[in-house]
C-alpha cells in the first residue's frame, strides 16, 4: 500500500476504481483525492455504518476538463465502522489518505493546514532541432527537484523518460503539461528535417499567456501525385477546439483536408473534411469532442512544390 506524508504524519494510501465499502481498515480519515480523465466526476467517503442520510465524511468535486482533485481535512474525521465510497466519473478512481486508530497519537487535530515549503518557482527553457536523432539525451543540473514538464510546441515527435533510461516513456505533446517528480530526463527522437520543440520545466506548474493557444501540428513536405499525409494521434484531453491553416500550390483530393476525432487513438469515428483549392489558403475551427485527433491531407493528381499545414488547439 502507498503512503503519503501530511506534516510529518504519514498516511496509508487506499485506492478505488469504484464505488464500495472497505470495512476492515476503521482508522482516521486526513483526506482524499478524485482522478479523472477530463470528464469530470464526484467522490463522497461516508462512515459504512451510518451513511444513509447523512452527511459525507468528506466529499470532493472534479469539475469537466480537469485531471484531478484533492481534499486535505483540516482537522482529520474518525471512523469506526469503516468506509462507504460513493465515486461517479468515467473510468474515475478515488484515493483515500487514511492511517489506522493504532498509530495514531492524536486523532483531535493531527494537522492544521497541508503544508508545503514555499519555494520560489524556477523555469527553464527547452528548445531543440530534430534535425539530428538522439537516443536519451540526457538533461540535468535543474534549479532544484522538478515537478512539471510544459511542452510549448512539437512538430515532431519526442519521447521523455525521468531519472533513468530504463523508465517508462512518455510522449511530449505540444500544448500538453503533466506533473511528475524528476531529477533527469532523457530525450529520444528520430531524424525529423525541419521539426522542433520547445518545452518548459519547472518546480510548480507552469503559468504562460500564450498557454491557451498551443501549436499541435506543423508540416511543410511537399506531397506528390495522389500521396497522403497523416498526422499521428494528437491527445487533446481538456481542450476545447481545435484551429487549421492550410495552403498548398496544387489542389487537394476532393474532401482531401480531414480531421478526424477518436476515444482511443485507433478508431476514428468521427470526421469533417474539406477540398482544398490550389493556390489558394483555407482556415477552418472544429469543436474537439473526442479524447484523440488526426489531421489528414490528400493530395490531388499533380504534385505540390509547396505545403504549408498547421493546427492548434484551444483550451477555451
Amino acid at each position: 500500500m502507498d503512503t503519503i506524508t501530511i506534516k510529518q504524519k504519514k498516511y496509508e494510501i487506499i485506492k478505488f476504481s469504484k464505488s464500495g465499502v472497505l470495512t476492515e481498515v476503521p482508522g482516521i480519515l486526513a483526506g482524499a483525492k478524485i482522478l479523472t480523465n477530463g470528464y469530470g466526476g464526484n467522490l463522497k467517503i461516508f462512515d459504512a455504518r451510518s451513511r444513509n442520510g447523512i452527511e459525507p465524511l468528506l466529499s470532493v468535486e472534479c469539475k469537466e476538463g480537469r485531471q484531478e482533485n484533492e481534499q486535505i481535512l483540516i482537522e482529520p474525521k474518525k471512523y469506526e465502522g469503516g468506509i462507504a465510497v460513493k465515486l461517479e466519473g468515467i473510468n474515475a478512481e478515488a484515493r483515500l489518505y487514511h492511517k489506522p486508530f493504532d498509530i495514531v497519537s492524536d486523532i483531535h487535530r493531527i494537522l492544521e493546514i497541508k503544508e508545503k515549503e514555499e519555494e520560489p518557482q524556477w523555469v527553464t527553457e527547452h528548445q531543440f532541432n530534430l534535425d539530428t536523432a538522439k537516443t536519451n539525451y540526457l538533461l540535468e543540473k535543474f534549479p532544484g527537484k522538478a515537478n512539471y514538464v510544459y511542452v510549448k510546441s512539437n512538430t515532431g515527435q519526442v519521447t521523455a523518460k525521468f531519472d533513468r533510461p530504463s523508465a517508462s516513456t512518455y510522449n511530449l505533446i505540444a500544448g500538453t503539461q503533466f506533473k511528475i517528480p524528476f531529477g533527469q530526463i532523457y530525450l529520444t527522437w528520430a531524424t525529423q528535417a525541419n521539426q522542433t520543440i520547445e518545452f518548459y520545466i519547472s518546480n510548480k506548474e507552469y503559468h504562460t499567456q500564450d498557454s491557451a493557444r498551443r501549436l499541435i501540428l506543423r508540416t511543410e513536405t511537399a506531397l506528390g501525385t495522389n500521396a497522403v499525409y497523416n498526422s499521428d494521434a494528437i491527445d487533446v484531453d481538456g481542450l476545447k477546439q481545435i484551429t487549421l491553416l492550410a495552403f498548398a500550390n496544387q489542389a487537394s483530393a476532393n474532401n482531401g483536408l480531414k480531421v478526424q476525432q477518436s476515444i482511443d487513438g485507433t478508431n476514428w469515428d468521427s470526421e469533417i473534411t474539406w477540398t482544398l483549392s490550389a493556390s489558394t489558403g483555407r482556415a477552418e475551427s472544429v469543436e474537439i469532442y473526442g479524447r484523440y485527433v488526426r489531421i489528414q491531407l490528400t493530395n490531388g493528381a499533380v504534385a505540390q512544390t509547396t505545403l504549408r499545414l498547421a493546427a492548434w488547439a484551444r483550451k477555451y
